[in-house]
């Protein structure tokens, strides 16, 4: 299935709890939302929301109280790192419920016990080998976790404060009992510290979240074009000529990241990109590169082909002397070293390159780059590591004993373990394409004609300045055997930055990436799209109580928009999302982008609250309108969006450069309106006049042609009609539903 056959904007499915989160009420809701939606009295019949979803789970309907005392009873294995790892879980647990939890005989209260049985210590700790299996019971009585290994006790640990539920009487463990362990080893994320710099304590911060849904791996993308983020004091030019602003990764800080994320039982993987994308190494170094300067920090899609000398033997001195500097800084076994998206042009022009090529027989760009690839392997292979990289060090051939990072579609996986490479799975999980949560769900890491292009599209694009090649288009099914099948060693969801600051990081992260993690932890059987959203609703609140700032942050953003009356653009923000495939890049092809203070900025890649509406609006559209409550619920949002215009323009108009976020809120108003109408027919049962439905049809067409415009990577060259603002209102799908409902009345 291609990228537009799985345009799922719209919204279908469950029942949702979530309302909408206006700043003044913020965490007021958020409150709401974790706690008191589902459980207005004693427990709800409703499971709840964990995700991922466990591999067995029985629910009782009984529950454990939380009293104001935990004691933690240790049986069998304990270090400090599971002693640090209790703390954690009770300061959390306060967190969660604001209660101010013991641990001593301060409070007369009996405890809670919470039972640790860890077997041992394992060996194969924070390695792709670690046994990460748990048991958890919740009865009356108390807490019983059972793990193999430390790494077990974080996962149940991180189980168990999802079960937390409030009846009428207080905050209490809904009795459960679960019997866990993932589906794959590596469930990562990759974070570009690279093209934004994100500080350490932000890195720091997202394991936090990562360690609540069970992600193990840090992928650090550390070095490109835009700039080298981590301090080498083997060649201290790298990070002060390299580093964007002077700003880079200290070594005591990359330290404090792996100290602080093999206490969550997460490993954290650097990489650093090479030949390709290394204007940053060349600003000190340009003697490296394959073709003359000068060189300047900034995007390589705003032009150049910045690569090393793969036929210059200082090239590899260099890379041999840094790749042992990094590696002694993280003590994972696996090393990135990149390759992507080398162009080759300064190689073609390059005579020594040429020369060389043609002593080695070499025809093509791909058995080049096989070369360098093979001497580099062959350097971190010298110092204890294994070599990762990204799926173009395919098109020459590849050292089996490397591991592959399939990205330019679903068909590089099967390429891939065809070949006999371990394979980490990145393609479906691109979350700086503003897909839906949904749609990376769907795809599953094991499905090898999931993700990627058609011909068609590939023949009708502008290949992005020759990045996109034949390797993103599906050519179908390819079976994988149970051999090939055990070569899949997980995946990544894929954070880039080049239009992501510090800022927003929280929003491209949270919570789609809990949906990822699912994916990636749980049955594959589990592919209940409308189920998952029902759990994501209540773990995106939970998330944000924790800390995440993916509503705070977009707050501040808008303040700094409209200070001076910031709400009915938060109104305007709740319910858009950015255009989608790369649409907004093109603010960063003339090089970097620092100033990123727009709508399509601040706005979430998904609007919760928009597919909430939608659901409710299918719902109200299948019943024929008869669902009193439903009704009277959608009326009040649609008035809020259909009122909102008038407050916006008296609030912004005289600011410079707002015409396209208004023509965008009269769109929201028009949409809103024709809801209204729509569910008045339904009520009224009357059949829409023939003027009626031509203006709705009009109205209707202009969103459409957005939506379909942003279903697929642009023609940068020839861009297709999108919306000024560059985001799209998304309960589009919803009010289709209603004005179709209302065309056809309850016949």
């Amino acid at each position: 299935m291609n990228y537009a056959d799985k345009n799922r904007f719209a919204c279908a499915g469950a029942a949702a709890s979530i309302t909408r989160i206006p700043t003044v009420q913020l965490f007021v809701n958020l409150f709401l939302l974790i706690f008191l939606v589902p459980a207005c009295s004693g427990f709800s019949q409703q499971a709840p929301a964990l995700m991922p979803l466990p591999a067995t789970v029985h629910f009782e309907t009984g529950a454990l109280p939380l009293t104001h005392r935990i004691r933690i009873q240790w049986k069998g294995y304990k270090d400090e790192l599971l002693e640090r790892a209790a703390g954690r879980f009770v300061a959390n647990l306060n967190r969660r419920t604001g209660v101010d939890f013991v641990q001593d005989d301060s409070i007369d209260e009996a405890p809670v016990i919470i039972a640790i049985d860890c077997a041992a210590a394992d060996p194969k700790f924070l390695t792709t080998s670690a046994n990460e299996n748990y048991e958890v019971k919740v009865s009356d009585t108390g807490v019983e976790i059972h793990a193999p290994g430390p790494t077990g006790v974080l996962r149940a640990l991180a189980t168990l404060l999802q079960l937390v539920e409030p009846p009428s009487k207080g905050f209490a463990l809904r009795e459960a009992y679960i019997e866990d362990r993932p589906r794959f080893a590596w469930r990562g994320i990759m974070i570009d510290v690279s093209r934004h710099f994100m500080p350490a304590a932000l890195v720091e911060h997202e394991l936090d979240a990562m360690e609540l849904v069970k992600l193990n791996v840090l992928h650090l993308h550390i070095t490109d074009s835009e700039s080298f983020s981590i301090e080498s004091k083997v060649y201290p030019l790298l990070s002060k000529k390299g580093g964007l602003d002077g700003r880079y990764h200290t070594q005591d800080e990359v330290r404090s990241i792996v100290a602080y994320a093999r206490d969550r039982g997460i490993r954290v993987v650097p990489e650093i990109e090479m030949p390709g994308h290394m204007k940053s190494w060349l600003q000190g170094y340009p003697e490296l590169a394959s073709g003359p300067g000068p060189f300047h920090l900034g995007s390589d899609y705003a032009g150049g082909d910045a690569a090393l000398n793969p036929a210059d033997e200082r090239v590899y001195k260099f890379i041999d002397n840094l790749i042992g500097e990094i590696a002694g800084l993280f003590p994972d076994a696996y090393f990135h070293i990149g390759g992507d998206e080398v162009i080759g042009k300064q190689w073609a022009r390059n005579a020594d390159i040429q020369k060389l090529m043609k002593a080695r027989g070499f025809k093509t760009k791909g058995q080049l780059q096989a070369y360098f690839t093979g001497r580099v392997n062959d350097i971190v292979r010298r110092h204890g590591k294994i070599m990762i990289g990204w799926d173009e060090v395919l098109d020459g051939d590849a050292p089996r004993s490397m591991a592959i990072e399939a990205w330019r579609s679903s068909r590089m996986t099967a390429i891939s373990v065809k070949a006999g490479h371990a394979t980490i799975v990145a393609t479906p999980y691109y979350l700086d394409l503003m897909l839906p949560a949904g749609m990376h769900y769907a795809n599953d890491p094991l499905d090898t004609n999931a993700w990627g292009i058609t011909e068609e599209q590939f023949k009708a694009s502008d290949k992005l300045g020759g990045l996109l090649t034949p390797a993103f288009v599906l050519r179908g099914d390819f079976p994988l055997s149970p051999a090939e099948r055990q070569l899949v060693l997980g995946g990544e969801a894929q954070m880039w930055s080049e239009i992501t600051t510090p800022e927003m990081l929280d929003a491209g992260l949270w919570p789609r990436c809990a949906a990822i993690a699912e994916r990636f932890w749980s049955p594959r059987e589990n592919q209940n799209a409308d189920d998952m959203y029902r759990r994501l609703y209540s773990i995106d609140a939970l998330l944000a109580a924790f800390g995440t700032n993916q509503y705070a942050n977009r707050q501040r953003m808008l303040l700094r928009i409209a200070p001076q009356d910031p709400t009915p653009l938060e109104t305007l923000a709740s319910v858009v999302e950015p255009i989608k495939f790369l649409g907004h890049w093109h603010n960063m092809r003339g090089g970097l982008q620092p100033d990123q203070n727009t709508l399509a900025d601040a706005a979430l890649p998904e609007s919760l609250v928009a597919r909430r509406f939608c659901e409710e609006a299918d719902a109200l559209s299948k019943s024929g309108g008869s669902d009193k409550a439903l009704v009277e619920r959608l009326k009040g949002e649609l008035m809020q969006w259909q009122g909102n215009h008038a407050l916006l323009v008296s609030s912004v108009s005289p600011l410079p450069n707002w015409q396209p976020v208004l023509d965008t809120s009269a769109d929201l108003r028009d949409l809103a309106t024709i809801g209204l109408e729509a569910i008045q027919l339904l009520a009224t049962n009357q059949k829409p006049q023939k003027e009626w439905m031509d203006a709705t049809d009009r109205v209707l067409a202009k969103q459409q042609k957005y939506a379909e415009a942003s279903a697929h990577y642009p023609d940068f060259d020839h861009p297709p009609a999108q919306p000024g603002s560059e985001v799209l209102i998304a309960i589009l799908p919803g009010i289709q539903n209603l004005a179709q409902a209302a065309k056809h009345g309850k016949d």
